[in-house]
């Protein structure tokens, strides 16, 4: 299903935190619209990378990943994985608990 994301939309932006232990929580920036970096490290547990996301349900969500999930053996996210592979295919995997969000929730 694809998202309105316009002003008038029904939808809200979203941010939600894909764990390793399969749960799924929504997540809200601490204090304003946005997460500060800092935030975002804690909620993945080390450096970010942001990657784009545009599959069928995703379209323009980001997913946020510790940078160096895999090189420091974070537990395989199997939610977060499946994610993954609606956009880019059996192509990799996501270590680490990760974030889906709305681009409007960073800056």
């Amino acid at each position: 299903m694809s998202h309105n994301n316009s002003t008038g939309s029904n939808t809200r932006p979203q941010a939600l935190l894909y764990k390793t232990d399969f749960s799924v929580e929504e997540i809200k920036p601490a204090k304003g619209r946005y997460f500060k970096l800092e935030e975002m490290q804690k909620y993945v547990g080390g450096l970010i990378e942001i990657i784009p996301l545009d599959g069928a349900g995703l379209e323009g969500k980001l997913l946020v990943v510790n940078e160096e999930g895999k090189l420091i053996n974070l537990p395989f996210n199997f939610l977060a994985t499946v994610e993954w592979v609606k956009y880019y295919g059996d192509t990799d995997f996501v270590s680490g608990d990760a974030i889906i969000c709305d681009p409007k929730f960073i800056r």
